[in-house]
């Protein structure tokens, strides 16, 4: 949000909408405690932010919460977080990235950091330990950007290389090998890039002149180049040569052109491609009404409902398009929805709190000052209820 409050919703069974229950949620739900956030990044099944440290030329403190195992959320647990917690000893990020069960973050000093599972040496320390806490990925002391999935990662160095490291079954780490990388390995003739992501066997990036390529599992088409094969090393997207961002999900990807036009390509099933067609996408197709994209989000999640995406207007609207799973991850405000064949609006949370008549009601999150002045409500009260002393009446 423009004011550094973070909105969440869909699935919260181990409390990664933040809010302090494990309700799921169907519209947008307040983020307990956090303010002045500036990267927010959501896992599976739980979610990390940044706030920024306005004291301090630090660029913030990192916080996670939801599921725990595995030592996902970096505080030395693997109990479940309802609430935003803080990873220890990581106050000065500018990057982070929630994956399956691994996390991983950039410093103000460029070294990347990665904690939780460790197996398939995806945190880039040459062990496959578990990590409770943040731990310093081998030589990536240069670090721009991160992207942590499934069972690896990889990162852009300042000077444009990427690498990775990680699990290499299906060639995801685009090295031209199937074989794990214990540390950051090179990804093959890929120096130049300004954009990377990662999905479940597969990842792409943007090249400095625009062009998108694409390496890993080919099978549904993920990799956008009229094929199904393996990329063992990165190939050309077809037709995407003006990319602008980019992110790559279970079986599809997409990406926002130079003018606002987002396209995406692969899995067409449970209507993940946005185009109404329900069919799949060997090279990048438009998604449906959606020309004015400032940024987009392929959906995380198991294979069975991880075929949804989100994406920003350029006016700051938020919308989601593909399979819900009865989850409310769509964020229409309804249950009943299924699916949606091309993007439809998140629903807008209603103020709580009303000045001109000092009364909390309507369906709407909680803020600090509807608590102060009327008292929780259990996050929201039926229209034509009021909150007074804490109970909606």
């Amino acid at each position: 949000m423009s004011n550094g409050t973070v909105l969440c919703w869909g699935k919260n069974t181990y409390g990664q909408l933040g809010n302090g229950t494990r309700v799921d949620s169907n519209t947008p739900v307040l983020v307990s405690g956090l303010n002045n956030i500036i990267e927010l990044n959501a896992g599976f099944d739980y979610t990390c932010a940044i706030a920024q440290n306005l004291s301090a030329v630090e660029s913030g403190q990192v916080y996670c919460w939801g599921r725990g195992s595995d030592y996902r959320l970096g505080d030395g647990s693997v109990d479940d977080n309802l609430v935003p917690a803080r990873v220890v000893g990581l106050s000065d990020a500018i990057k982070v990235s929630a994956g399956l069960s691994h996390t991983c973050a950039i410093r103000l000093s460029r070294q990347a950091v990665c904690w939780g599972d460790g197996s398939n040496y995806r945190l880039g320390n040459g062990t496959t330990q578990d990590s409770p806490t943040p731990t310093i990925v081998s030589n990536l002391s240069d670090a721009s950007e991160i992207s942590a999935n499934y069972h690896h990662s990889c990162a852009l160095r300042q000077s444009g290389q990427v690498v990775c490291w990680g699990e290499g079954q299906n060639y995801g780490l685009g090295d031209g090998s199937s074989s794990d990388n214990r540390t950051p390995g090179n990804v093959t003739n890929l120096n130049d890039a300004i954009a990377i992501t990662t999905g479940r066997n597969h990842g792409c990036a943007i090249r400095s002149g625009g062009q998108a390529v694409c390496w890993g599992l080919g099978s549904s088409h993920q990799l956008g180049d009229n094929a199904t094969s393996f990329n063992t090393v990165p190939g050309d997207v077809s037709n995407l040569s003006n990319a602008i961002a980019i992110s790559a999900g279970y079986f599809h990807s997409c990406a926002i052109r130079a003018g606002g036009q987002a396209v995406c390509w692969g899995f067409g099933g449970n209507d993940s491609l946005g185009d109404g067609a329900r069919l799949p996408n060997p090279t990048p197709g438009d998604v449906a009404n959606l020309s004015d994209a400032t940024s987009l989000t392929v959906g995380t999640s198991h294979i069975g409902c991880s075929t949804h995406t989100c994406a920003v207007r350029s006016g700051g609207e938020v919308v989601c398009w593909g399979k819900d799973c009865s989850s409310g991850r769509l964020g229409t405000g309804t249950s009943t929805v299924t699916v949606l064949r091309r993007p439809g609006t998140v629903a807008t949370p209603t103020a709580c709190y009303d000045t001109s008549t000092l009364v909390c009601g309507g369906a709407c999150v909680i803020s600090d000052i509807d608590i102060a002045n009327c008292g929780s409500c259990n996050n929201a009260c039926l229209a034509g209820q009021s909150c007074t002393s804490g109970s909606c009446q």
